[in-house]
Parts: structure tokens; sequence; C-alpha cells
């Protein structure tokens, strides 16, 4: 008789198992939700780091080419590379409006 009683006793304890079961199943689910998440918020980590490091060159490229392209429109620099192809500065052309008080 002892042995029916261990394996009712038994059964019981698969049944609270069982019973169980469904939460064990959500927390399992909640758990591979959580780790995909920390990785794809990783990967996005990532992501923007290298975007900031890339904007960071490219401001510093644009910077460059900006104050190389303010340098050659200089006067100076102008007549420099059209010395070469025969043209000279008419200072002539150059005419100063003022305004007439009254």
């Amino acid at each position: 008789m002892k042995k029916g009683k261990k394996k009712d006793e038994s059964l019981g304890d698969n049944a609270v198992f069982y019973r169980q079961l469904p939460l064990v199943y959500f927390l399992i689910f909640l758990g591979i939700v959580y780790t995909f998440n920390s990785f794809s918020i990783e990967d996005k980590r990532r992501r923007i780091t290298d975007l900031k490091q890339t904007h960071k060159e490219e401001q510093w490229r644009y910077k460059s080419v900006k104050a190389d392209y303010m340098f050659q429109a200089t006067k100076s620099q102008v007549d420099k590379r059209v010395d070469g192809l025969g043209l000279t500065d008419d200072a002539s052309s150059i005419y100063i409006i003022r305004k007439e008080e009254g």
C-alpha cells in the first residue's frame, strides 16, 4: 500500500508542475524577448557610435574644403591663376558708390 501512496504523491507533484507549465513557458518567452532586445539595442548603439564618428570626419572634411575654396577665391589667388592666361587686372573697372548726403 505504501507504494501506491508514493505513486499518488509523485503524480500530484507532476500535476502541480504541469499546472505551472504555462507560467514557465511565459517566463522563457520573456527571457528570449529580453535577450533579443538587448542584442538589438547594442547593435543600434554601435551603429550610432559609428555614425557619430563618420559625421565628425565629414564635418572636418567640409570645413577643410570650405576653407580651401575661400582661400582660392581671394583676389590674390585669382590673379595668380589668371596670369598664365594673359588676363590682367583692370583697376578702372572698380567703381565706388557713395551716397550723397542731402
